[in-house]
């Protein structure tokens, strides 16, 4: 099988707008339909990754099927994070305390 989606990112738009205009900008709306035109018009997939899941349901409307959620880095955070506060309330019900060592990265 030969995947050939089309994908769509905003990193040009951080140059021109902060976060998270950037995501709503003039210039990306604009881009974002040139792309799901073009994709209708060669029959291809439409695609795009986006860091988290709260704008799947905007894309699926635009007509998205091929979207990617996260990369490692963000996959690994938020699981540590989800196994941390896991960890605190099932000491809590215990009746215990647990805490996490400090980091900078969690």
């Amino acid at each position: 099988m030969c995947i050939n989606p089309f994908a769509r990112g905003v990193a040009y738009c951080t140059q021109t707008y902060e976060y998270p205009k950037m995501y709503y900008s003039p210039e990306l709306q604009k881009a974002t339909q040139t792309m799901i035109d073009a994709a209708r018009k060669n029959k291809k997939i439409l695609g795009l990754f986006l860091f988290g899941t709260e704008r799947v349901a905007e894309f699926i409307k635009k007509g998205f099927v091929f979207i990617s959620i996260g990369n490692d880095l963000h996959h690994i955070l938020t699981q540590a994070q989800t196994h941390m506060a896991t960890l605190k309330d099932t000491a809590k019900k215990e009746g215990k305390v647990w805490s996490p060592r400090p980091s900078a990265f969690l």
